[in-house]
């Protein structure tokens, strides 16, 4: 298997970010190691050696989570679902709910992931719905609408979902969960880094516009105001940091902004816990 080292750094990425999903293999549907070597062109023991190092930085992440929001054991003793509906920030193998899975490890906790780069709402809906409505979830959480609220630059007056549009999906979706026993925490749309945005992704011709950000997340407010869920609003926590210092590439949370959004949801789903 003849493989430059810009080439493997390319394919490691997307492995990191679990494209291989895009394919089907999501909520556990993990393909043998085999398969998951032909996919990436890389051989089984590099994806081996790839595996460790994150799990590693999993762990590092949940100690330095759980030393800021300590885990109340006693609301971990049942057995509880968490399903996590979202994109590409969700999916990355360093995102929140990995550093989360490993902070409960050793408790009844199983995490359902619905999470697929470049997803939006309504791909949730066509390709996940009846998946997510048959996990019965105790807890589900939603980050979803970074690919929703993109236009494109040679189309610049056309957002790729539309706000109402967006808003009927999400609602839709809150509500199914609700109906089948789940309760709900929505993560606020994370900012974004424009000039790091047309460094790393040229040809995509990317364009992100803030008010755009800011209305999808004000319907994100909304919903969970009307249906009950818990809006985790993360812009108090972003504000602190320059664009630049939460991402790895302008639209992808990095490390710490992924600790930084662990640490809020882990809080939220304790206080949903006690309730």
């Amino acid at each position: 298997m003849d493989t430059t080292r810009e080439e493997m750094a390319a394919q490691l990425g997307s492995y990191d970010f679990q494209g291989h999903k895009s394919l089907g293999f999501w909520n556990g549907r993990q393909p043998e190691p085999g398969v998951m070597a032909a996919v990436y062109r890389l051989p089984a023991d590099a994806l081996c050696a790839q595996d460790a190092e994150l799990l590693r930085q999993n762990r590092e992440d949940a100690a330095a989570v759980l030393a800021e929001q300590p885990l109340d054991a006693a609301l971990w003793r049942e057995p509880c679902g968490i399903s996590i509906l979202g994109d590409s920030i969700s999916s990355w193998r360093l995102s929140f709910w990995h550093i989360l899975r490993e902070a409960l490890r050793g408790y009844p906790a199983v995490f359902h992931d619905f999470s697929v780069s470049g997803q939006k709402s309504g791909d949730l809906l066509a390709a996940m719905y009846p998946d997510i409505a048959r996990a019965h979830a105790q807890l589900a959480h939603i980050m979803i609408g970074t690919n929703d609220c993109r236009r494109t630059l040679d189309v610049p007056n056309v957002l790729h979902t539309g706000l109402p549009e967006y808003e009927k999906n999400v609602r839709f979706l809150v509500s199914a969960l609700q109906a089948g026993g789940s309760r709900v925490i929505i993560s606020s749309i994370p900012p974004v880094d424009a000039a790091a945005i047309a460094h790393d992704f040229p040809a995509h011709r990317i364009l992100y516009r803030e008010d755009d950000r800011l209305a999808f997340n004000a319907a994100l407010r909304r919903i969970a105001a009307e249906t009950g869920a818990v809006f985790n609003d993360m812009e108090p926590l972003y504000r602190a940091y320059a664009p630049q210092e939460l991402t790895i590439d302008g639209i992808h949370l990095n490390r710490g902004a992924q600790r930084l959004l662990a640490g809020r949801v882990l809080q939220c789903m304790q206080a949903l816990r006690r309730q």
